[in-house]
């Protein structure tokens, strides 16, 4: 008998992310200190898990956020499940719906680690739904924006036995410039929780690429804290590039369902002609391939030329079914639709000014 638990506990947390980083179909931001993070900006967030007797199957975590009397309910991806409990997808989603109601929200979102077209070889994603799941009764998009769906993954495969073989899946482009970074004798590597210097270098890498790409990105002051507790828990990865002394860039990944996930990088401008990006990635690759790891996800999203780049080591495109939402409160959704536009606008002072308010209290 499946039971539905709703907690917080740090036992529950802990065999949580257990869960979600030994399964393939783990979801890295269903990890508790991730979606805890969005505490940051005064959000609240809670978790139900399923359980078959005293086994935990599956489960999912999720945001809520307020604006003045606005509240809203998102489930970032998830559930996550088991093979064999696809059964539950429908249960677990009306249960999170009704959790919303009786929590006071005007609006609830969820989004599926779910294929568009199935592929029986995916470790990864859940079955394919029928039409008649209470999933498709909600609005398919997004109408609230500051807490971001996973819209799939862009896994590279790892099964060949030898690194060269791997290799040889990238383009000759980008193998012309991994041998460059090697020329140059660029240096790769993991950075402690305890090098909190060169741990806010390397963000400062990466808020500088978001500045030159016009992308939004929290600041360290907001997830320096989360940064550190990845690191320490071995969640995460966060590696710097050096040319001789020089940081020439930096890299980002989770690790979870047994894969590494690229979550964000960056190169600084005067070295982009070094191939640093190329040198960095081929090295987690690699790296990945000696973990015994089958796949490298370098994720889906970015610019065109983000994507040509992704797909030049050989990756291909997992596509989630597009998050669903529903209004639970009319008359408040539509007086929050009135501010929606001036908030989007400013969604990145609103996000500083929510994390200031909650420094203060």
């Amino acid at each position: 008998m499946i039971v539905y638990q709703f907690s917080n506990s740090s036992a529950d947390l802990a065999a949580w992310d257990t869960f979600l980083q030994s399964h393939p179909r783990g979801l890295y931001n269903q990890y508790s200190d991730w979606v805890q993070s969005y505490a940051s900006y005064g959000f609240r967030t809670g978790f139900v898990f399923l359980k078959d007797g005293d086994i935990l199957v599956g489960g999912a975590g999720y945001v809520v956020a307020q604006f003045s009397f606005f509240k809203f309910m998102v489930v970032p991806c998830g559930p996550v499940l088991l093979p064999g409990y696809e059964m539950e997808i429908d249960p677990c989603i009306q249960k999170l719906h009704q959790k919303a109601k009786e929590t006071g929200c005007c609006y609830f979102q969820i989004s599926l680690p779910l294929c568009k077209e199935h592929n029986a070889q995916d470790i990864f994603s859940l079955h394919s739904l029928p039409p008649s799941s209470f999933f498709y009764q909600g609005k398919e998009g997004t109408r609230f924006k500051f807490i971001i769906p996973l819209y799939g993954m862009r896994p590279i495969a790892l099964e060949e036995p030898t690194f060269a073989g791997i290799r040889k899946g990238y383009s000759k482009n980008h193998l012309r410039n991994v041998v460059k970074g090697e020329k140059f004798g660029l240096q790769f590597r993991w950075i402690s929780h305890e090098e909190q210097q060169l741990l806010a270098a390397a963000y400062a890498c990466f808020e500088q690429n978001a500045k030159d790409k016009g992308y939004p990105i929290r600041s360290f002051d907001a997830i320096g804290d989360t940064l550190t507790t990845y690191l320490a828990k071995g969640l995460a990865r966060i590696g710097v590039c050096f040319l001789g002394k020089t940081l020439v860039g930096a890299l980002y990944v989770m690790e979870c369902g047994g894969r590494y996930i690229y979550i964000n990088g960056g190169v600084f401008k005067e070295h982009q002609d070094k191939g640093v990006s190329h040198f960095m990635h081929d090295w987690v690759i690699r790296e990945a391939h000696q973990k015994g790891h089958l796949h490298y996800d370098i994720s889906v999203g970015g610019s065109a030329g983000v994507i040509r780049f992704k797909e030049g080591f050989g990756s291909r495109l997992i596509a989630f079914e597009s998050p669903r939402y529903w209004v639970l409160n009319r008359p408040v959704f539509a007086l929050y639709r009135l501010f929606e536009k001036s908030i989007k606008k400013h969604k990145r002072l609103v996000a500083q000014f929510l994390y200031l308010l909650k420094k203060k209290k």
